[in-house]
């Protein structure tokens, strides 16, 4: 049985910390203690992190939300996803605090000295440190339920982040318009770059060529595959329709996608949250493994992975039922 003592640090007291093998920092508090960290605090959610990361973060706000209402919320990470803040609409922005301050802090919840709380959901993501602050070993469990649970908030299918304030971009009509695009029909949405992600994992495997490929077996099945890219001249001459890549844009196509493919891996796991759409990715394994995180958020996305992913067989997984 792998020994645990606890221990209390300055920057975060009354807070029992079990320590796991003398080294690391389990991201677990009892219910009441939980309580009593937010009983007279502001509550500050971080994470600096990508697309994924930003994302599931808010699940934190969501738990915070339902357990203590009335907690003043705000949250800290790149400004890049502050459209999603807006959308989820229960914190304002925080830029008192950078990735460097939160690295000095082994445990997941710390205050400041105007007596908030910090809630650092990427303590020890991925890659687990000692609560001394050296390497210690990597996490290999699925990345949506390290984001969720190393802030010491337990899952809830209640806590899947809502964008309760997003609305249809307004000047998305001009490429509707311009490609007929019926977002109420059928389409499939593809991201070739790897934007928005901190993560070096392709999840395609595919280059222009492929691309090309597969929006030309789509067309001839009558479903347009919409790229998403700021790389407009890379994928020219190919019959897909190409918008520029925006969060907003991102967002609201997402949701309304019958499939989606991307480059990278925070595409698919946002997708998993807030569509319906069918997910195709290359296989892989652990923390990035697509059913495994589907499972924990209790989704049920249609998935396809395979070790190396053909235009041919892609496509046939999206129009193998009527979409």
């Amino acid at each position: 049985m792998k020994s645990q003592k606890t221990l209390f640090f300055p920057f975060s007291p009354g807070i029992p910390w079990k320590i796991k093998n003398g080294k690391y920092v389990i991201p677990e508090l009892p219910v009441s203690c939980f309580m009593d960290v937010l009983k007279t605090r502001d509550a500050v959610v971080s994470a600096f992190g990508g697309f994924v990361e930003s994302f599931y973060s808010f699940s934190i706000l969501e738990a915070i939300n339902r357990t203590a209402p009335g907690t003043k919320l705000f949250w800290c990470g790149n400004e890049t996803y502050y459209p999603l803040l807006e959308a989820n609409g229960l914190s304002q922005p925080f830029d008192e605090i950078t990735q460097s301050d939160l690295d000095r802090f082994p445990t997941p919840i710390f205050f400041d000295k105007n007596d908030r709380a910090y809630f650092n959901c990427l303590n020890n993501y991925l890659d687990v440190k000692t609560y001394y602050l050296e390497h210690g070993y990597r996490d290999r469990r699925p990345a949506i339920q390290q984001i969720v649970e190393k802030s010491t908030v337990g899952w809830d299918i209640r806590h899947l982040p809502k964008l309760r304030h997003f609305q249809k971009p307004p000047d998305i009509d001009h490429y509707l318009r311009m490609y007929r695009l019926h977002v109420n029909g059928p389409f499939v949405l593809l991201f070739p770059d790897g934007d928005y992600s901190q993560h070096d994992v392709d999840c395609l495997g595919w280059d222009a060529h492929h691309i090309r490929s597969a929006a030309a077996i789509l067309q001839q099945r009558n479903i347009p595959l919409v790229l998403m890219t700021n790389n407009i001249n890379r994928y020219a001459y190919s019959q897909a329709k190409i918008l520029p890549l925006r969060m907003d844009f991102a967002i609201y196509l997402m949701k309304k996608a019958s499939a989606i493919l991307s480059k990278n891996i925070d595409f698919p796991l946002v997708s998993l949250a807030i569509s319906d759409a069918k997910v195709a990715s290359v296989e892989h394994k652990h923390e990035y493994n697509l059913a495994k995180n589907m499972r924990f958020i209790d989704c049920n996305n249609d998935i396809y992975t395979k070790e190396v992913l053909s235009p041919i067989d892609v496509c046939n997984f999206i129009t193998e039922s009527e979409l």
